[in-house]
């Protein structure tokens, strides 16, 4: 079930910044903005700078309700990591070691108390990291949806009160859609708005040196988001479009010579050599 409404999404808005209802209306990465809220990853776009003049920018699409009810568009464009804790998010400042866990997991692993921007009032939420943008994400501890049962595996209260604190929980035995048995970890992540289930598996390979991969950080004019060009790194392939949105490409390490390689079909056979430590994958719940 999508959170959004297609029908109420005001076409002006998104067609200012080049997001035609002939083109963009019709793509696979609204579906995806109307099913999650948010693109699934950078999108190119028009805007105007500040001489009047229009350029192209690559922001990571967010879905917004306005006061009348229709449905926006707002722009996330990718910030260094550090960036993210420069300032107090909503009235709280983050401490060292808070910062690590975020850099290192993605979520803060509890409930904290922030401050509305506009009326002051005060709310505690879950805090993540948007792996695409590197922007901090809250969201209100009231919104979370626990299930009585994850993959198959039914929870137990200690279970549940674990994950309403934020904590992370280790289930076993769980099933796939596919029926693969798989053991992972269960924590909220405040990016999808829910729980984030994430199965562990080792990839083992010898004498692999990190630093002598020639990593992109840029597609033709487009960013890699930093989180992506993590993924590169450990043998995942990532999905860029060209300039105008379309034709996806498929990027992917090769591990032998340290440097990338590009494809426009994903099932095409490119070396892959991953790196030795624990990977995750995202199950759906």
């Amino acid at each position: 079930m999508n959170r959004f409404d297609r029908n109420k999404i005001d076409w002006s808005d998104l067609e200012y910044y080049g997001l035609t209802k002939d083109e963009f209306g019709k793509s696979k990465e609204l579906e995806t903005l109307l099913s999650t809220g948010k693109s699934h990853g950078l999108y190119p776009v028009i805007i105007q700078d500040d001489g009047g003049g229009y350029l192209q920018a690559f922001p990571r699409l967010e879905l917004v309700r306005k006061e009348d009810g229709r449905i926006g568009v707002d722009f996330h464009f990718p910030i260094e990591l550090a960036e993210a804790f420069h300032n107090p998010f909503h009235g709280y400042t983050f401490s060292e070691s808070e910062q690590r866990i975020l850099e290192k997991t993605g979520n803060l692993g509890k409930v904290v108390t922030l401050t509305h921007p506009y009326n002051g009032s005060e709310y505690p939420c879950y805090i993540s990291l948007d792996p695409v943008t590197n922007h901090l994400v809250a969201m209100e501890a009231k919104h979370l949806h626990i299930p009585d049962n994850i993959h198959g595996v039914n929870l137990e209260e200690a279970q549940k009160a674990e994950l309403k604190e934020g904590r992370l929980i280790r289930l076993e035995d769980m099933q796939d859609e596919k029926g693969n048995r798989f053991s992972g970890s269960i924590q909220v992540n405040a990016n999808s708005l829910g729980l984030e289930v994430m199965s562990d598996y080792d990839m083992r390979i010898a004498n692999l040196n990190e630093e002598l991969l020639k990593v992109p950080t840029h597609y033709k004019d487009q960013p890699i988001p930093p989180s992506w060009q993590k993924d590169l790194c450990e043998g995942k392939t990532i999905r860029m479009n060209d300039e105008n949105g379309r034709n996806p490409v498929f990027i992917r390490m090769n591990f032998a010579t340290g440097q990338p390689e590009f494809s426009k079909d994903q099932a095409q056979n490119i070396t892959k050599k991953p790196l030795r430590h624990k990977r995750v994958s995202n199950f759906k719940i």
